[in-house]
């Protein structure tokens, strides 16, 4: 279940057998939904990785004909109340194919208190990355890995790790092309080509959001 992107070590998941009903894993944000971004720090580049990521989204579904999902993003800078946060991410990360005593479903107030539908933490751990359904709600709770070593081949990487998991968010599943953004696994060697940051999509991948989506046009 593990798309691994590099040698930075990042790797993407999505917890399948956590999942509510298609329909609630990939529906429309309501209207007025929000994207929280929690940072440790108010220079942390991987917050203009979230902002790209959403821009790239916001294109893919132009390009199809679709009004976009994903709203601009919040920031909230918060290095000691995201702790919560931080535990609960940790925890969700190491329950990946080891079902356990954790119930990854009992949520940290903390996470319930923040108004949003999509609630990205820029984690300071090095974890499994995440987009985590709150079941029976068309909400997620997404982490990212600790930044590498700032090389410009670990932003690259960093950057689809984010818009892979906020892929999942949209509706959009694993598939096995290696190259492509939705990948799993992903082959580590390969970068975008052109002017692009991210990954492709497949044509699958599109069908998929005109599915999804049409409907709301």
């Amino acid at each position: 279940m593990c798309a691994n992107f590099g040698n930075a070590g990042l790797v993407a998941v999505l917890l399948a057998a956590s999942l509510p009903s298609p329909s609630l894993c990939a529906g429309e944000p309501p209207a007025g939904s929000r994207i929280v971004v929690v940072s440790p720090s108010a220079g942390d580049a991987r917050i203009a990785f979230v902002i790209e990521a959403i821009e790239f989204w916001a294109r893919v579904f132009a390009d199809l004909g679709l009004e976009p999902v994903l709203p601009d993003a919040d920031v909230v800078v918060s290095p000691v109340s995201n702790r919560a946060l931080e535990t609960y991410a940790r925890r969700i990360s190491q329950f990946a194919g080891r079902p356990g005593s954790f119930d990854p479903h009992a949520r940290p107030s903390e996470l319930t208190a923040i108004d949003a539908d999509v609630v990205v933490l820029l984690s300071t751990q090095k974890l499994m990355p995440f987009a985590w359904p709150r079941p029976g709600e068309s909400r997620f709770f997404v982490a990212i890995s600790a930044a590498g070593d700032d090389s410009a081949a670990d932003a690259t990487i960093t950057r689809n790790v984010i818009a892979h998991e906020l892929g999942h968010v949209v509706g959009l599943t694993h598939h096995d092309e290696p190259t492509a953004l939705m990948c799993l696994p992903c082959e580590t060697v390969s970068r975008p080509e052109g002017p692009s940051t991210f990954r492709p999509l497949m044509p699958e991948d599109e069908s998929r959001l005109l599915e999804l989506y049409s409907g709301l046009r």
